[in-house]
């Protein structure tokens, strides 16, 4: 089973498990670890374009 997911268009890493408790362990909310999210763009975006990936 997955521990986890990987969205559309997304880079990471994807936790294969047949560990159940292991499996629980890593995808219960209060052991989420602390998100890191880049954006990117070809030419800079007007400010109404930052704020939501700032939300993100």
């Amino acid at each position: 089973m997955a521990a986890g997911r990987l969205d559309r268009d997304s880079e990471g890493l994807l936790v294969l498990t047949n560990n159940g408790a292991l499996q629980a362990r890593l995808t219960q909310p209060g052991n989420a670890p602390e998100k890191s999210i880049m954006c990117r763009w070809k030419v800079f975006p007007h400010k109404t374009h930052l704020k939501p990936c700032a939300m993100a």
